[in-house]
């Protein structure tokens, strides 16, 4: 049903009554510096998201169906991060509580504190192991990030959720390593494969395949999931139904019901929307600044402001 309430919103072009997909960034601090990140260029001023700021972000909500607990950083160095995750159990009992790591911290104690919590699913993000260490574009300690992988999905034991799988950027055109990933992930007993376009709009130096060859390794890669019994997919290899709701890439397909509340409350459309600010949860609650004109208007504008943006799209743009 939600996916048909979505397909109409978008291809009528009108927002949701209400945010239903929230993601707070809870840290902006990391202990990578990833050459495919752009988070050290987007002039950010480091710090954690007070528990107070999402608190009353979560107060303004009505019922959101998914809560992100990630932003420009590693959410796991995030100071509140626990208690964050508490309160969103607590207010939203049946939200999908989800967040994105590096796998460098998923150790014992915090393994402990995640599986004791309502967690629906954890993305790894991971580029493969290279001679001890992630490919250039991507995440370094492999071993040591399999080795946590591992032993999260030991203590997860049998319990379907959450949900763990690795998070791959796609910035070469090695169909090989995707395939060692895909095996390595159904070796694990991992959940999913996850595929990412690598975003060159910030960091134009970086290397990716061309949108030919990236459609072809998704092919492959999902093809080979099916094989192996594991789910592989990519928002970037839409089904015709999407690219029909989203008017062949004009709208994107997250902002008819989508907001991020930046470490210092402000309410943006997009993580790379920085300047954007729709509003401060300090002055307005999130509902108001949903309701706010200026959202309307990013809405009804929005392929002005984001026409090179392909992190959503199917096809490529930026370059």
């Amino acid at each position: 049903m939600e996916k048909i309430s979505k397909f109409l919103r978008l291809f009528f072009k009108r927002r949701s009554g209400y945010p239903q997909d929230v993601q707070l960034e809870v840290t902006n601090l990391c202990n990578f510096d990833c050459a495919m990140c752009p988070r050290e260029k987007l002039d950010l001023e480091y710090m954690d998201m007070p528990v107070e700021v999402a608190r009353k972000c979560f107060e303004g909500l009505r019922n959101p169906k998914s809560i992100t607990l990630t932003g420009w950083g590693e959410p796991l160095m995030a100071k509140y991060f626990f208690e964050i995750l508490m309160l969103a159990n607590q207010m939203f009992p049946n939200a999908s509580i989800n967040f994105t790591t590096n796998g460098y911290l998923l150790n014992g104690e915090n393994v402990e504190r995640i599986l004791s919590a309502n967690v629906s699913r954890i993305n790894v993000s991971y580029e493969g192991n290279m001679q001890g260490s992630g490919i250039f574009t991507g995440h370094k300690f492999a071993d040591k990030v399999v080795s946590n992988v591992k032993s999260l999905v030991a203590a997860k034991s049998g319990r379907r959720l959450p949900a763990i799988g690795f998070q791959v950027v796609l910035s070469s055109d090695d169909f090989a390593r995707l395939e060692d990933i895909i095996k390595e992930a159904k070796e694990l007993g991992l959940d999913f494969v996850n595929l990412m376009r690598l975003d060159k709009s910030i960091s134009p130096e970086l290397g990716r395949p061309s949108f030919e060859i990236e459609q072809e390794l998704i092919r492959k890669a999902i093809s080979l999931g099916r094989k192996f019994d594991i789910k592989v997919f990519s928002i970037n290899y839409k089904s015709a139904l999407l690219q029909i709701a989203t008017h062949d890439d004009k709208l994107c397909p997250r902002t008819d019901n989508f907001i991020y509340l930046d470490v210092s409350g402000n309410v943006l459309p997009c993580c790379n929307l920085r300047k954007h600010r729709m509003g401060n949860i300090s002055s307005m609650s999130t509902q108001q600044i949903w309701k706010d004109h200026k959202f309307d208007c990013f809405f009804e504008n929005q392929y002005k402001v984001c026409n090179r943006c392909d992190a959503l799209s199917q096809r490529q743009k930026s370059l």
